[in-house]
């Protein structure tokens, strides 16, 4: 490649056979004043995933990087390997069974991050793709347009499609670093606004598209899986930001919404062992998130307990709302 791109495109993927085409082609579409790369991280999977990525890398040479083959990693040393690839200014995510939808996506984000140097990311709406059909929700939806780190830990803001980042605050960190906590989306977030006075910026256009399918790394993991990624990345989140004391009540709300979800789905599968973890740990998170809210901590229990001696799974969820809900905005797009 000729001129060093602005923007790198990292794209991991695993088993995507029946949707990587979709998502290289909606960046190739992508209209732009400034050259771009697209990194492909391919996992090893068992279909032709990285045939295909492979037709496209030599049709494309100036444009498309395959990085070479290793054996299956993972997602999450396929994540770090394909980030520390990344060459651009800036850095735009997007995962081989997800797409965009607008051929000015680039640019749009491009122009207003070179707006401000105050701005760590933007992102914006994307449509839910559910078994190939649109189900008419949007995500995140009405958002508040300029986001801290205070509304990163309260609330799960942002689909990773939409993201695009600058790119040294993440090679500000060594890549040994990032192994050890770089686990999950979130935690790449919040290591993106861990310096004071930066924030993200929220772009209230829908710009992309989040597929869910059964055949999803995390639709595929079991709970266990999910449980140890998870809370790995949450305990990597209180070394950070855990000293700071405006965060500690949003840190400790985090946790128990965390706990309070886990211990849903472990009473599904009836694993007891877990189960009877992720309640302990419920109950600490939730007092010290709300000591003189002891009506939280008991209420979830009476789900769990009819799992127990029934041995049957709850045939409704039960969730905890943590934090304040974002405020409406007029002429905010949903």
């Amino acid at each position: 490649m000729e001129n060093k791109p602005i923007v790198s495109v990292c794209m991991i993927t695993y088993a995507h056979g029946p949707f990587i085409a979709t998502a290289i082609e909606s960046v190739l579409m992508q209209k732009t004043n400034f050259p771009f790369e697209l990194v492909i991280g391919e996992d090893d999977g068992p279909d032709n995933t990285r045939a295909i990525c492979e037709v496209y890398a030599q049709e494309y040479p100036d444009i498309i990087r395959l990085l070479p083959y290793e054996k299956n990693m993972g997602n999450h040393p396929n994540f770090i390997r394909t980030l520390y690839n990344c060459t651009g200014k800036y850095i735009a995510l997007l995962e081989g069974d997800d797409y965009w939808t607008d051929p000015n996506k680039l640019q749009k984000q491009v122009d207003l991050m070179a707006t401000d140097q105050s701005l760590a990311f933007t992102f914006h709406n994307v449509h839910i793709l559910q078994n190939n059909n649109v189900s008419g929700r949007v995500y995140p939806g009405e958002r508040q347009h300029v986001v801290t780190i205070k509304e990163t830990l309260n609330h799960d803001y942002f689909q990773t499609c939409s993201v695009l980042f600058r790119s040294d605050l993440l090679f500000s960190i060594p890549r040994a670093e990032a192994k050890k906590w770089i686990y999950n989306d979130i935690t790449l977030y919040c290591m993106l606004l861990r310096e004071k006075g930066l924030r993200a910026q929220y772009i209230p256009e829908v710009m992309g598209t989040y597929r869910i399918h059964p055949g999803g790394v995390w639709s595929m993991a079991n709970i266990q899986k999910k449980y140890n990624h998870s809370q790995k990345a949450e305990v990597m989140l209180l070394d950070l930001y855990y000293h700071e004391p405006e965060l500690r009540p949003l840190l400790a709300k985090r946790e128990m919404h965390y706990y309070n979800l886990f211990m849903i789905e472990t009473a599904k599968v009836l694993d007891w062992k877990l189960m009877n973890t992720c309640m302990r740990q419920y109950a600490y998170w939730s007092m010290r998130a709300a000591p003189l809210k002891v009506w939280r901590t008991a209420l979830p229990f009476a789900y769990y307990v009819r799992a127990l001696v029934f041995k049957k799974a709850p045939k409704k969820t039960m969730s905890v709302t943590y934090g304040e809900k974002p405020k409406k905005r007029k002429g905010v797009l949903s």
